[in-house]
C-alpha cells in the first residue's frame, strides 16, 4: 500500500487502454474525474486529471493536508466516460504518514549563529496554520523583545505554513532564547517551542577552522551526514572552554578573554567534545554482516574512543603544568623580609605597606589571566 506523508504534493497517475492497447478517449474535457475520500468516507478533494505526455496516462496533483487524518483507509477514485458513453472506474487505496520529526536538541534548525553588530531571520514552521502566535527573545534571564503575530510575516510553502521575523539588532554576544508560543485554534492548548541564537565573539570565528579542520581529519570528507555545523561547533568550543576552566588552577575565562597561550589547548579541548558526540553516532551506525564469500564489519567507535582518552590525558596533564607557569611568569616581585620573593601558585606575596608597590598590580594581572583570587 502506498502512503504519502502530510504536506507534501502526491502526483497520482493512471493509464485507460483498450484492448488492442490504443488509449481511450474521454467523452468530453469533464473526464477522467478524480475524487479523494477519507478514512470516513468523506469527499477530501476532487477535480479533473490532465493528460500526460505518454497517450492514455492521466495525472493529478494533491497536496496531503497538514492535518489529515493519519492512518489507512484513505482511497482515490477515477472515473473515465468514453466516447462510446462506456463507463470506467478505478479505486487505489492508501495510508497518510506524519512528517518525519525530529526532536528539538538534535534539530539544526532550531539553532541560529551569527557575528555581533547584526540582526538574524527567525523562523518557525507549522502544518497548520496556527490561530496565536508570539515570538519573544529572552537574553541573560530577562525578555529581550516580544513580537505578536500581527507582527511576523506569515507564508506557506512546501507545504508548510511559514512565519518569520528578523531579530534587533545583535549588539551583544552569548546565547539568546527564541520561544515560539502558538495555539492552533482559539479553544487549542498553548503550544510552546524553543530555539537558540547564538551570537559568537569574534575570537570563535577567528579559531573555528582550526577546530573543524581538527576534527575533519578524522572524518575525511566535510560534506556528510557526519559534518559539523557552525552552531554545533560552537556549543563543542563553550564546553571545551569549560575543560579548560576546569584543570588547575581553577580559571574563569571566557571566548572572549581567553590568553594566546591557552587558545591551542582550547582547541583541543573542544575537538575532545567534538569526538564524544561523533562516538556517539558511530556506535548507533556499528553493523556486521557475514556471508559465503564476504565478512562485513563497520567498527570504528574503539578506535574513537582510544584517542578520546589519549586527548583527555594529554589536556589534563600538559594543559595543567602550561596554566601554573603562565600564573608564575605573571606575578611580581614583592618583599618578604629584606628578600624579594616572587609570587607562585603555591605563595602568594600580598601588598603590607606602601613599599611594595609592584605587589599592587598582582590583582588586576589575575583579572586579565581569568584567575579569581582568593
Amino acid at each position: 500500500m502506498a502512503s504519502y506523508t502530510r504536506g507534501t504534493t502526491v502526483t497520482f497517475s493512471n493509464t485507460w487502454v483498450d484492448t488492442v492497447g490504443d488509449p481511450i478517449v474521454p467523452f468530453n474535457s469533464s473526464y477522467p474525474q478524480v475524487v479523494i475520500y477519507d478514512p470516513a468516507g468523506a469527499i477530501a478533494a476532487s477535480g479533473i486529471a490532465i493528460q500526460s505526455t505518454t497517450p492514455g496516462t492521466w495525472k493529478w496533483e494533491w497536496t496531503v493536508p497538514g492535518g489529515a487524518t493519519l492512518g489507512e483507509g484513505w482511497k482515490i477514485g477515477w472515473t473515465l466516460l468514453d466516447l462510446n458513453k462506456e463507463t470506467f472506474n478505478y479505486d487505489l487505496e492508501f495510508e497518510v504518514a506524519d512528517q518525519l520529526q525530529v526532536q528539538t536538541a538534535l534539530d539544526r534548525d532550531a539553532s541560529y549563529i551569527t557575528t555581533c553588530g547584526g540582526n538574524e531571520r527567525l523562523i518557525f514552521k507549522s502544518l497548520v496554520q496556527l490561530e496565536e502566535l508570539d515570538l519573544i527573545i529572552r537574553f541573560n534571564d530577562t525578555e529581550w523583545a516580544t513580537f505578536t503575530k500581527d507582527q511576523l510575516t506569515e507564508v506557506f510553502a512546501e507545504g508548510l505554513w511559514h512565519y518569520y521575523r528578523n531579530s534587533p539588532t545583535l549588539a551583544d554576544t552569548g546565547t539568546y532564547l527564541v520561544i515560539w508560543r502558538g495555539r492552533e485554534t482559539t479553544v487549542s492548548p498553548l503550544d510552546q517551542s524553543i530555539q537558540y541564537l547564538r551570537v559568537a565573539p569574534d575570537q570563535f570565528w577567528v579559531n573555528l577552522p582550526y577546530l573543524r579542520g581538527l576534527l575533519d581529519k578524522l572524518g575525511k570528507v566535510q560534506d556528510t551526514p557526519l559534518s559539523y555545523t557552525n552552531s554545533e561547533l560552537y556549543q563543542y568550543m563553550e564546553r571545551g572552554l569549560d575543560f579548560v576552566n576546569g584543570v588547575n588552577p581553577l580559571t574563569g575565562l571566557t571566548v572572549g578573554t581567553i590568553p594566546p597561550p591557552l587558545v591551542s589547548w582550547w582547541i583541543l579541548a573542544s575537538g575532545w567534545w567534538g569526538l564524544q558526540a561523533r562516538q556517539l553516532l558511530e556506535i548507533d551506525i556499528e553493523h556486521e554482516f557475514g556471508g559465503q564469500l564476504v565478512n562485513l564489519n563497520y567498527e570504528r567507535s574503539s578506535k574513537l574512543g582510544e584517542i578520546i582518552s589519549r586527548w583527555q590525558d594529554l589536556i589534563r596533564e600538559e594543559l595543567a603544568k602550561t596554566k601554573k607557569e603562565m600564573f608564575i611568569r605573571s606575578s611580581s616581585m614583592g618583599m618578604v623580609s629584606v628578600r624579594p620573593y616572587r609570587n607562585t601558585y603555591n605563595n602568594r606575596v600580598y601588598r603590607t605597606g606602601v613599599s611594595n608597590d609592584p605587589v599592587a598590580t598582582f590583582p588586576g594581572i589575575l583579572n586579565r589571566l581569568g584567575l579569581s583570587d582568593y
